[in-house]
């Protein structure tokens, strides 16, 4: 078997349990495995750590499977980690009937890196980002209908990665193929879902408790809800009571499918969308002196390596100041990142720094992060992406 050797002082990560051993950290390579392939890794003494996925390429140079290195990587693996990961989420009590929309895998939290998998009633989307999974797509997939239930699963298209040795190329994973739109509830609150050009996997459903603490003190209010997707925050906010609730998001496909659920959920009323760059709407309204009761921020991820990490926390910055200047005294503020290379306490210095410049107080009182059915390995907190806070503003 191909194995790689680790340089001395550069395991410890490894042994703790961190699942991506960096191409820094490799001393020699045995063999020629290819993108994809299984590796055995060794300490710098030659001890067996575990078993991962090689990458020939990458940065990343290999993802850690197993920790086992008898164990094999087929499909009764697979199918182990699925029941493991299906346990989680009975015991989370997903699904249930105020739910049918939430993440099965979570990558490297559910021992399975690489491997991004979201449920949609009887339907999974899946996302892959190495290339070992990408191999072994098939066989996953099986593994986790057996587990979950459910009837078809897609892997959905992206970008290729030459330095992952990514095709990028979607297709139908099971004979049964996926519909295109699919409904779904999220605590109760209707959505259609676009399986096949929707954002990300088709819902974010990493914010689905923060969303329904925030609806709980948005009731009576006028509420802006930024980057709005298909509704989400708003959505919520709508059916607890919110007086009013406008959503704005640049991708005219989400505000579409957003409009659709407002009226589903019987808002429509109340819900108005406006497609338009959110920094340039911002800036916009408040020229005009228009004012909120409660603002909601869920951008995207605004960088995903360090060299891009200045321009994000700009961005950053710039969102949250204009923010604090929309909201009445006494506002309510929900502000969030799923940057995870920013740390939280990094990201609360920069809203910290815009109230500075907007001259208003924050009063926090909620903080929280990604829902439960995303895990992340203890070893890897880095992997703990999500960060979201209340706050009141005086």
């Amino acid at each position: 078997m191909e194995e790689i050797r680790l340089c001395r002082g550069r395991a410890r990560p490894i042994w703790a349990g961190h699942p991506e051993v960096l191409s820094g950290a490799v001393e020699s390579v045995t063999g020629s495995p290819a993108a994809g392939e299984v590796v055995l890794v060794r300490d710098h003494e030659s001890r067996p750590i575990g078993r991962g996925f090689f990458a020939p390429a990458s940065p990343v140079r290999v993802r850690m499977v197993t920790r086992d290195p008898g164990e094999e990587i087929d499909a009764a693996f697979f199918l182990r980690r699925a029941r493991r990961a299906a346990a989680l989420r009975a015991s989370l009590g997903l699904p249930s009937a105020e739910t049918t929309v939430y993440r099965v895998v979570h990558s490297a939290g559910d021992g399975l890196p690489g491997l991004v998998a979201d449920r949609y009633g009887d339907w999974l989307t899946i996302e892959i980002s190495n290339r070992g999974m990408e191999r072994r797509a098939e066989v996953v997939a099986a593994a986790l209908a057996e587990a979950f239930g459910v009837r078809g699963a897609r892997l959905l298209g992206a970008p290729a990665s030459p330095e992952e040795g990514l095709t990028g190329e979607g297709r139908e994973l099971l004979p049964e193929p996926v519909p295109p739109e699919v409904p779904v509830r999220e605590n109760g609150i209707r959505f259609v879902a676009d399986l096949v050009h929707g954002q990300k996997t088709g819902h974010f459903a990493d914010q689905r408790e923060n969303r329904a603490a925030f609806a709980r003190l948005a009731a009576g209010g006028r509420v802006l809800d930024c980057f709005t997707g298909t509704g989400g925050f708003g959505l919520a906010a709508a059916r607890a009571g919110a007086a009013s609730v406008l959503g704005v998001d640049s991708s005219g496909r989400a505000l579409e499918l957003a409009a659709g659920n407002a009226s589903a959920n019987g808002v429509a009323d109340r819900m108005e969308f406006v497609k338009d760059d959110v920094f340039r709407f911002l800036r916009r309204i408040e020229r005009e002196g228009r004012r909120f009761d409660a603002v909601v921020l869920d951008p995207p991820r605004m960088a995903s390596r360090r060299r891009e990490l200045r321009n994000g926390l700009r961005g950053y910055k710039e969102l949250n100041l204009r923010a604090l200047r929309l909201l009445v005294p006494g506002g309510l503020l929900a502000t969030s990142s799923c940057t995870g290379i920013l740390p939280e306490e990094d990201f609360f210095g920069i809203v910290r720094d815009a109230a500075l410049d907007a001259k208003r107080e924050v009063q926090w009182f909620f903080r929280s992060g990604q829902a439960p059915d995303h895990p992340w390995p203890a070893a890897c907190p880095e992997a703990r992406y999500l960060k979201f806070a209340l706050a009141r503003i005086h």
